[in-house]
């Protein structure tokens, strides 16, 4: 169990994850199906995403940065990214390809995403440092974080402030993509 899913799921209760990071073959699988997926449904204009989908975003969005650094035509599946609860830092996917499943080296990828993002996670998360860290790899000058006061969870009608804090942050993010877009045309 990810550190802080014990405070909304009972002890022995069994949760559902993406994949294994225990097994290489069970992340590659995951990544497999949403390439696919992206291939027959995307693009998007943005993705929100949470805990350990929200890793997976990133080390998809690192991958896909990677790529085009490389001069590799690839286009971003999406305009904007919201990232709730990062749990642990994004995988090299590049890696995880070749059946090793290991951390991205965070200092060779800082900044290196290049589209809005938003990062918000909670002050008494244990995995705070590691949301933290993980922000570092999107730019600075297109990127929002938020730190609200609770656990490892999305703001709610528990905390005001913290969901509109949130609210501006994403509303600024998309302000950012729409107008990247209106420079582009």
């Amino acid at each position: 169990m990810y550190p802080g899913v014990e405070t909304i799921a009972l002890d022995k209760e069994p949760v559902f994850a993406y994949f294994d990071d225990k097994d290489q073959q069970s992340g590659l699988t995951v990544y497999q199906h949403f390439e696919q997926h992206l291939r027959n449904e995307g693009p998007y204009d943005g993705v929100i995403a949470f805990s350990q989908a929200a890793t997976m975003i990133l080390t998809y969005l690192i991958y896909v940065f990677k790529r085009r650094n490389r001069g590799d035509e690839v286009d971003c599946p999406f305009r904007f990214a919201v990232l709730f609860s990062v749990v642990r830092p994004p995988i090299d996917y590049e890696e995880l390809q070749r059946g090793k499943f290991v951390d991205a080296d965070l200092g060779d990828v800082k900044d290196i995403v290049e589209i809005p993002t938003v990062h918000v996670w909670g002050a008494l998360e244990e995995s705070g440092s590691q949301a933290s860290m993980a922000s570092d790899v999107c730019r600075s000058d297109m990127k929002w974080t938020y730190v609200h006061d609770r656990g490892h969870e999305i703001p709610g009608s528990g905390s005001k402030d913290a969901v509109t804090k949130t609210a501006n942050a994403i509303r600024r993010a998309i302000e950012t993509a729409l107008d990247h877009l209106d420079n582009k045309e």
